[in-house]
């Protein structure tokens, strides 16, 4: 019996640590530039999300700068085009001071965790308050299964308009599924487990049982 129980203990335990997990995802656009801005700048771009809410954990950012700077993320529902010198619309996702990598090399920024809305198009504001931005002249789209990313324009002043288009923005957006659907409470899950678990090595005593009385008969 004791036996039996360390069992069902042990299956509850995978089924707990596995409930609830979320498929993760990246995308980016690389870190090979062309182009850039000195000072307080960003990047204007779209995402345009699949079927599925993505909540994004982390960014990375190019920039040659290797000092502290000031990376803010702002985005707005439906697409940037048209909106990029006005702040009605845009919220502040997260404001993050980090090291700068140097060019060419992805700088991290832990942002708040935020949700892209799924069958949605979301616009992008990443603005330098201090540092210099490094991009790539042009549009270069890029996309997976989850995500795609339309490029986009760069400024120097803060939702003061485009100053230069097309421009495509040069990171990374780490993401994972928002939810997943029809998760049962832990403890529920632990009902269910010990008692499917117990049930099926009652039944696999049983077949040994009847097996060993019919190697005796």
């Amino acid at each position: 019996m004791m036996r039996m129980i360390q069992l069902a203990v042990a299956c509850v335990a995978v089924l707990v640590a596995t409930a609830g997990q979320a498929k993760a995802g990246v995308i980016t656009t690389g870190f090979t530039t062309n182009n850039g801005l000195i000072g307080a700048a960003g990047n204007f771009f779209d995402a345009v999300i699949a079927s599925t809410s993505l909540s994004v954990s982390r960014m990375e950012v190019n920039t040659d700068t290797t000092g502290l700077l000031t990376v803010d993320v702002y985005t707005r529902p439906g697409t940037s085009v048209g909106f990029e010198n006005s702040a009605a619309g845009w919220t502040l996702q997260s404001s993050n001071s980090v090291t700068g990598a140097g060019a060419g090399s992805p700088t991290s920024v832990d942002v708040t965790d935020f949700v892209l809305p799924a069958s949605s198009t979301v616009g992008f504001f990443v603005w330098f308050s201090s540092g210099n931005i490094s991009y790539t002249t042009g549009n270069v789209p890029v996309s997976n299964s989850d995500i795609s990313l339309n490029f986009g324009s760069s400024t120097t002043n803060l939702f003061g308009g485009a100053d230069f288009a097309p421009r495509t923005w040069s990171g990374t957006i780490e993401y994972a599924e928002a939810s997943v659907n029809a998760v049962p409470e832990p403890t529920s899950l632990a009902v269910f487990g010990i008692g499917a678990c117990v049930a099926g090595l009652g039944n696999a005593r049983r077949r040994r049982r009847e097996k060993q009385q019919e190697a005796t008969a």
